[in-house]
């Protein structure tokens, strides 16, 4: 039987305040437990945005089938998430929902969701470490005890020198990495597990339900495309964001999880993967 991971990337206010807490009732439903991965600083740099709107878009240069941002959100939130852009750590109490549902609760970039996607991968290690210690402060601020685990890059941007930052600051693995119907999905990165996501859309690394919904998928495709990689791979890692899949896709999210658990498959946080020995 396969192992299989839901991990869930927050990065917006919507995904914190509206995705989280259905996904947690879909868990508690279940019994089961997902990986969820929080950026607790801002989701959006407008300096970048504005630089972007400048140069052709990716998804135009490599033809990315995937939906537009306010497609995703929806116009009122794609509009707040501009204006407005709030820090993810002011929805304090879904945060330490999470963590006390037994589902894991990770780390997802540093201070600013999107200059990390644009620029960590130029950084040197002390402006990793910088950024990554004020997000690991907000954390801490909201949960106390918190100790950082897993950690997965906005936009999977990472190299040795952010792998090496991480391992310093007490990381255990990390999830930077995609490769659609990889069959090895381990790795190391700066001296630490780097397990990376396995089903998704390519190119792109494109969110598994957003490419399902772009590619015009019935929720019966999509059901037989999950399982088709679960019945050719022992491990499968999965990813999508919280208000997508909780707001859009939710009844095909549980079609797969009745499924996985009738044929008996195990559903397993990502940091119970890649610690296992």
């Amino acid at each position: 039987m396969a192992k299989i991971v839901f991990r869930f990337d927050i990065d917006s206010h919507k995904c914190i305040r509206d995705g989280v807490p259905i996904l947690l009732r879909v868990a508690a439903h279940y019994g089961i437990r997902f990986t969820f991965y929080v950026n607790v600083g801002k989701a959006i740099s407008r300096l970048d945005t504005l630089c972007s709107l400048c140069a052709k878009r990716r998804s135009e240069e490599e033809n990315i089938k995937m939906l537009s941002a306010k497609q995703k959100l929806g116009i009122k939130d794609y509009f707040y998430a501009a204006m407005v852009n709030p820090s993810l750590d002011r929805y304090r109490e879904n945060i330490r929902a999470i963590a006390q549902s037994g589902s894991e609760l990770g780390l997802h970039g540093g201070m600013n969701h999107s200059h990390w996607y644009t620029h960590a991968l130029h950084w040197s290690y002390e402006q990793v470490k910088k950024d990554l210690k004020g997000a690991l402060d907000k954390m801490q601020r909201v949960l106390p005890d918190y100790i950082p685990q897993g950690f997965a890059a906005p936009g999977f941007v990472t190299n040795d020198v952010i792998g090496q930052a991480l391992q310093d600051m007490g990381f255990q693995y990390l999830s930077n990495w995609h490769e659609n119907h990889a069959a090895v999905i381990r790795k190391e990165c700066g001296g630490i597990p780097d397990v990376g996501v396995n089903l998704c859309g390519e190119p792109g690394g494109v969110a598994f339900w957003e490419y399902a919904a772009a590619s015009e998928w019935t929720d019966q495709q999509t059901l037989e495309v999950f399982m088709d990689m679960v019945n050719t791979h022992d491990e499968v890692v999965v990813f999508d964001h919280p208000y997508f899949v909780a707001l859009q896709k939710v009844k095909s999210l549980e079609i797969i999880i009745e499924t996985l658990l009738k044929e008996g498959h195990q559903i397993i946080t990502l940091r119970e993967l890649a610690l296992e020995r």
